[in-house]
Parts: structure tokens; C-alpha cells; sequence
């Protein structure tokens, strides 16, 4: 779906610039047509006619900034007091882009460190899709089941399953067994090989990973500080 982002600009009654988030608004296309339409409707419903209008600015995109075609020649054409100006904010990002590569990081910790919190975004997207996969509640059932004690003694068999991690392991583990009594639960672990060992040590280590992200996300000002900045 293609939106189309509306600010306006102006000066209150002190002559104080302002400046107003109106809105987002669907697009039927990307043409100058299309998206210039869309300003003219919402200058409309705000009740604020065109001929008040004294400038307009976009990106540099040809159905934006186009000399014929582009929003920004179909709007003069109703107002011609509103010249069009390039956005300054997409300018600087522009000037940015094309500048940034030519230039080394100030000193490898802070590229690193770009790159590090990069890493964390996507860990903490991956463990949130998979926490709010649907078909959950059999097991976040299970956990109260699990969580009142009564299996204290298999726990017991198996160092990997650390209660403080209980509800997490549980709600990652494979979805293909079907829980409905203690009974199930025993046998189920009871008859798990090796292989069910070595996939709770993973588990326990990637918890603790998005543990530790966790708070080096809380704690970003610090760790900052201590690289230096």
C-alpha cells in the first residue's frame, strides 16, 4: 500500500513559524496526478483554501518535482504563488549518502558498534515473531501446569532445564507434541534422547544471548560511555 505523508507549514498570529504532522494518506498510484490530488483533498477537508498557499517542497522525484507532470507543476497550475523548493531534509540526506562512503568510521569501536545494535534489532525481531507465533496457548497453558512443582523430580534430571528460563524454553520447544496431562509431560521428556539434551544447552544459551542484548539495550548510554564517547 502506497502513503502519501502531509505536513503543512505556517505562522501563527505572532508570526511564529509552525510546523503540523497531518497525516498519512492512501495513494491509488505514485503519479504527480494522483499524489497532488491528495493535497488538494486534504486542504479541503481542513477547510483551508489553495489560495492561501505560498510554497511547497517535496523529494526530487520526477512525480513529485516534475517540470510538467509532477505534483508539484499540477498544484502551481491552481496556485501559482506556491513556487516548489527540494526538501532541505532530503538535500542533507542526499548529501550524506553520497558522502558517507567516501569517508572512514572515527575509530573502529564506533563502527562496531553501529554494527552491534544492528545485530540486536534483528535478534530482538526474530524472538518476538517467534514468541507471538499462534498456537501458543497449549503451551503457555502447560507452563501452569509445569510451574506449580509437580515435576521437581524429572526437572531434576535435567540440569539444561533451568526454571528461571522454564517459560521460554517451553514456548520455543517443538509444537508437535500434544500435552494434556502430567503423564504426557513425563513420558515425553523421559523418552527424549540425546538430542533433546544438547537442543536445551543451545536454548539456554541463546536465552541468555537475548538476555544479555536485552540489557545492553537498557543500558546503550552506558555502554557508550565506556566506548569512549
Amino acid at each position: 500500500m502506497e502513503q502519501e505523508a502531509v505536513c503543512l507549514r505556517y505562522v501563527d498570529k505572532d508570526l511564529d513559524p509552525k510546523e503540523e504532522f497531518i497525516g498519512l494518506y492512501e495513494v491509488s498510484s505514485t503519479t504527480g496526478e494522483s499524489l497532488a490530488k491528495v493535497v488538494q483533498d486534504v486542504l479541503d477537508r481542513l477547510n483551508l483554501p489553495i489560495s492561501g498557499l505560498r510554497g511547497q517542497a517535496y523529494d526530487g522525484a520526477a512525480n513529485m518535482a516534475g517540470k510538467h507532470n509532477g505534483a508539484q507543476a499540477i498544484i502551481r497550475k491552481a496556485q501559482p504563488l506556491a513556487p516548489y523548493v527540494h526538501c532541505a531534509a532530503h538535500c542533507v540526506n542526499l548529501r550524506f549518502t553520497g558522502s558517507a562512503p567516501a569517508h572512514i568510521q572515527a575509530s573502529p569501536a564506533a563502527y562496531y558498534r553501529s554494527e552491534f545494535y544492528q545485530v540486536l534489532d534483528t535478534v530482538e525481531v526474530q524472538f518476538k515473531q517467534r514468541f507471538e507465533q499462534e498456537g501458543m496457548v497449549m503451551l503457555r497453558d502447560l507452563e501452569a501446569v509445569l510451574l506449580t512443582g509437580h515435576l521437581t523430580s524429572v526437572v531434576g534430571q535435567y540440569p539444561e532445564i533451568q526454571p528461571d528460563a522454564l517459560k521460554v524454553q517451553l514456548q520455543m520447544f517443538s509444537m508437535k507434541y500434544s500435552f494434556e496431562t502430567i503423564a504426557d509431560v513425563v513420558t515425553v521428556l523421559k523418552g527424549m534422547t540425546q538430542k533433546f539434551v544438547d537442543f536445551l544447552t543451545r536454548l539456554r544459551q541463546s536465552f541468555a544471548f537475548f538476555l544479555w542484548c536485552q540489557w545492553l539495550r537498557l543500558s546503550q548510554r552506558e555502554v557508550l560511555a565506556a566506548c569512549g564517547d
